[in-house]
């Protein structure tokens, strides 16, 4: 689902509770949220993870840069644009400045299997590796500043239906399990 859409939805009251990630910089978005009157209400905050195809060059490394990412094709899910401020509400939890070579996708299911084929890196918070991707890919670290955060949307002033609470705690368990840095 796109993050513009997770925000419509909120805000419609179609639902009550949105999750996504963010980069704690992109200032755009907390204003849409502002004027939406939404709320924010952070979870975790973790570092950006590099995806890499187990037989891709860096693969076997803990950490890289960008500068190390910088002569391989980067892949990336693409939203679409459907206004002037779409760009702020992209998957890019990352700039990525420096990629010589970048494939767009449409597709987010396609990600992996294009970047198999083509042996590309994708960046991401590193939450679906343990469980989709672990096979196929390496997971490392981004050596950056940026940090993603992790939260949960509500309308301001809107007080949790019990479902909404009980999700929220199931939410919450699972991070708890998870390693998250």
């Amino acid at each position: 689902m796109r993050t513009k859409e997770i925000l419509d939805y909120v805000t419609s009251e179609f639902c009550e509770i949105g999750v996504l990630l963010k980069n704690r910089e992109n200032r755009v978005l907390d204003w849409e949220m502002e004027q939406q009157e939404l709320e924010f209400h952070l979870l975790a905050t973790m570092r950006p993870k590099v995806y890499v195809p187990k037989q891709h060059p860096l693969a076997g490394r803990t950490k890289v840069s960008m500068e190390d990412l910088a002569p391989y094709i980067y892949s990336h899910y693409f939203q679409g644009i459907d206004s002037s401020r779409d760009r702020f509400f992209s998957e890019e939890l990352v700039e990525n400045t420096v990629a010589r070579k970048t494939i767009t996708i449409t597709d987010e299911m396609a990600d992996a299997s294009i970047g198999m084929a083509l042996n590309t890196y994708t960046i991401g918070s590193g939450m679906s590796g343990e469980n989709l991707l672990e096979e196929d890919y390496a997971v490392m670290n981004l050596d950056t500043h940026q940090r993603i955060e992790l939260g949960w949307i509500s309308r301001r002033d809107h007080e949790l239906s019990n479902f909404g609470k009980r999700f929220l705690d199931l939410l919450a368990e699972k991070l708890n399990s998870m390693q998250l840095d």
